[in-house]
């Protein structure tokens, strides 16, 4: 018999997109498309953004979604 409990944590969670990443990263170089970002100790030239990363520059900290290799810069992190 299903808990309430665990109705709430399956809702909570969401649901599942296997293959899907969150990352975080530091802006090396922007343009007004793209973002080159040091994620771990590699740096991964060329990453779209969207508009909430128009703007970025170097050193600041970025949210990234995707399924490496191919990633997007969603967000600065203030």
């Amino acid at each position: 018999m299903p808990s309430l409990a665990s109705d709430l944590a399956d809702i909570v969670s969401g649901p599942a997109a296997p293959g899907v990443s969150i990352a975080y990263g530091t802006v090396i170089a922007s343009d007004s498309r793209t973002v080159d970002v040091r994620i771990g100790g590699s740096v991964v030239p060329g990453i779209c953004m969207t508009t909430g990363c128009l703007g970025a520059s170097a050193g600041q900290r970025v949210m990234l979604i995707g399924a490496p290799p191919l990633w997007t810069a969603i967000g600065i992190i203030a």
